[in-house]
């Protein structure tokens, strides 16, 4: 969850506050655990934390700095995180089809629980937009080669690395994923968001694009 910090918060319960309340009860719900890890858990781990924890003759600053020390990452705490319908709508439809458990089980699952999550977080759009889609705007770096003062350093890093071959008469060649694409003077040279580059002749640049 943690990268997804815009429009959200979160609040975590301490290790040292959940620690001195719960590890006289702790069981195997409170690790995040692969069934081969059971038996070990339930035989060493947990009794050797409830042992610290009601040891006699130690100060509590002592018990809980043994208590932290023996405890393992794969302990489960308490957050709460608030967000609200569009930033989980957003999540799931990034994560509902995730490698991780956590992402296609539990966190889909929850969800679903929620008041209206069919018709506001889980329909899809892409189904009801009878195939009409609007381009999303998005910024984009450009400058007109061989016509502009100042070439951006971006350009320079691709002809130092020989992704773009200059040539005498006002030219270049740019490599990219699709192959090699060339410019003339005058063209627009454009550094996508992938910093990807590619040219663009003016009467489509100004068509499209705007300063911003």
């Amino acid at each position: 969850m943690d990268t997804y910090k815009i429009g959200t918060t979160a609040n975590s319960e301490s290790t040292m506050h959940k620690l001195t309340k719960d590890a006289k009860n702790l069981t195997l719900d409170d690790f995040q655990l692969d069934p081969p890890l059971y038996g070990y858990f339930q035989e060493v781990v947990i009794p050797q934390l409830q042992a610290i924890s009601i040891q006699e003759g130690i100060t509590e600053i002592e018990k809980l700095r043994r208590l932290k020390q023996t405890l393992p990452t794969s302990y489960l705490q308490k957050r709460h995180w608030t967000a609200n319908y569009e930033i989980i709508r957003n999540i799931y439809n990034q994560r509902h089809k995730h490698r991780l458990e956590e992402w296609f089980i539990i966190f889909v699952e929850w969800v679903k629980t929620l008041p209206y999550a069919k018709e506001f977080i889980i329909r899809d759009l892409r189904k009801e937009c009878n195939g009409n889609y609007r381009k999303k705007p998005v910024a984009i770096k450009a400058f007109r080669f061989m016509i502009d003062d100042v070439a951006p350093d971006w350009f320079m890093d691709a002809v130092t690395a020989n992704t773009i071959i200059t040539h005498e008469d006002g030219t270049c060649d740019i490599n990219t994923l699709e192959g090699v694409m060339h410019a003339a003077y005058g063209d627009f040279l454009i550094q996508g968001v992938q910093g990807e580059i590619y040219p663009c002749k003016p009467d489509i640049f100004e068509a499209t694009y705007e300063p911003v």
